[in-house]
């Protein structure tokens, strides 16, 4: 059993992939740069700002060729400025 103290149902793992997203019902796709990676959730660093609550569809795509890509719908939890853009937290909902 592994240990953490991270208080989440699911560990995250750090990850370096591209993703890409569009806000549900809309066409313009956008991107960012994957930094973890949950069984619910992913954490990733763009240049646009969303707002909590806001429904997206998302698309992670690993940079090892092995591994397949994931595409899901997920709900934006939280979003904060830093210095690389805004990173954004999402739960995912409807994974594919």
């Amino acid at each position: 059993m592994i240990n953490y103290d991270e208080k989440r149902d699911f560990q995250r793992m750090p990850v370096d992939c591209k993703v890409d997203f569009s806000i549900e019902g809309q066409k313009e796709v956008f991107h960012g740069d994957g930094k973890d990676l949950s069984a619910t959730g992913v954490t990733f660093i763009s240049e646009n700002e969303l707002q909590p609550g806001t429904i997206i569809n998302i698309n992670v795509h690993p940079f090892i060729k092995t591994v397949r890509p994931l595409s899901a719908k997920a709900e934006v939890i939280r979003c904060t400025k830093n210095d690389d853009g805004f990173m954004i937290g999402v739960k995912m909902e409807d994974v594919k």
